[in-house]
């Protein structure tokens, strides 16, 4: 046989081998995390190893594919842990809160608060920097999802934290490219439902809870080096809190839920329609470079319409997670920050969104998609796919 034709067929082997002991390498774990003693579903939880990285639904719920031998979950206010890939036998693993109370509410720490406000460019962005993301955003119609949206892809931030008196950032400060897109709608009435645009969304996102110096708060202390700045409303459901990093001063999550029981309709294009209520919840990390950045977040929203005589209260959520921060990569926008992210337009890929788990489908969303896909006769659909 011919040496050349040999040794060709010898690294073919090996080619082969080394693939398939690759292919073989690799795992798909798939669980739920609760909390240990609500016995609640987790949202956010961080599921990683060295090599990859996802996190948990709104049901707990995460699938993470891995070649490496480890996996990790960590969650503020949570004890972490640990397991070995080959051992984990688990379908459900719960972690225990680590926060516990050290003072009744009170006037505002204000050295801790001062500090925070004080720190806030040295901790986070002001110039521009680049990440890619994963964005899903549903509406729910009386408990039933009317409308889904999966959207992956790039974006760059002139600046990530606006003023906190103003909240005002650089004109066009974001730069988005759409690279995948799922999307569809069940449309039961012509009501005019204006979802945010992706500029809104974004600004709203990185928006960190102000405290006047008469706010009381309660002080907590929420894991190493963490405390919990937490404030409630007597007159409604209302409540904000931080989480701050006492070593920087860091502002490592920001939570606010802004209800609006005395709310007047505001009249639209046939609609007239009135916020119930907004709830934004945000999670930063510090990079190797010393930046806070956004890492995850959800905006959660009830809107209730009126439109001929009939009431409809729908609930919007949009999740938002991003990696790659400060990378070098180009990005050709393809869509106008201003737009509605439902009037998004791009081509479904079905070979991606049937291998991401950057963030898992729920049930009712899984149910919803084949819904769409059967065609429902008693119902308009859009879709992409």
């Amino acid at each position: 046989m011919n040496w050349k034709f040999t040794f060709v067929m010898h690294c073919i082997t090996f080619f082969l081998l080394v693939w398939s002991f690759q292919i073989h390498a690799q795992s798909q774990t798939e669980a739920i995390i609760l909390d240990a003693e609500t016995r609640m579903p987790l949202e956010f939880v961080d599921v990683y190893n060295s090599s990859n990285y996802t996190s948990t639904n709104s049901d707990g719920r995460f699938q993470f594919t891995t070649s490496a031998d480890s996996i990790k979950f960590n969650r503020l206010g949570y004890h972490s842990k640990a397991f070995v890939i080959s051992a984990f036998k688990k379908d459900t693993v719960y972690l225990s809160p680590a926060s516990e109370s050290l003072a009744e509410v009170h006037v505002i720490e204000q050295s801790i608060y001062k500090k925070m406000i004080a720190h806030l460019e040295e901790n986070y962005p002001i110039t521009p920097y680049k990440e890619r993301f994963f964005l899903r955003a549903t509406v729910k119609n009386d408990g039933h999802i009317t409308k889904l949206a999966d959207l992956n892809g790039k974006l760059e931030r002139k600046r990530l934290i606006g003023d906190m008196k103003t909240n005002e950032r650089p004109n066009k400060n974001y730069t988005i490219e759409i690279e995948n897109l799922r999307k569809a709608a069940i449309m039961e009435d012509d009501i005019d439902f204006v979802f945010p645009s992706f500029e809104r969304y974004l600004d709203l996102a990185s928006t960190l809870i102000s405290f006047s110096d008469s706010t009381k708060v309660e002080l907590s202390n929420y894991g190493d080096h963490l405390v919990k700045l937490q404030a409630k409303s007597t007159k409604n459901d209302s409540e904000a809190y931080l989480i701050i990093n006492t070593k920087d001063y860091a502002v490592e999550e920001s939570f606010i839920k802004m209800s609006y029981p005395d709310a007047e309709f505001e009249k639209g294009k046939g609609t007239e329609s009135r916020d119930r209520y907004n709830i934004f919840h945000s999670f930063y990390k510090a990079l190797p470079n010393g930046k806070y950045v956004l890492t995850k977040n959800m905006h959660k929203a009830a809107i209730e319409c009126r439109y001929k005589d009939k009431l409809y209260t729908y609930v919007q959520n949009i999740q938002y997670r991003s990696s790659d921060h400060f990378a070098d990569f180009d990005i050709k926008r393809n869509v106008r920050a201003h737009k509605d992210i439902f009037k998004v337009k791009t081509s479904y890929a079905a070979g991606f969104w049937n291998d991401q788990n950057q963030l898992l489908l729920t049930d009712a969303m899984k149910a919803f998609i084949e819904k769409v896909k059967v065609g429902d006769s008693d119902f308009k659909i859009k879709s992409n796919f």
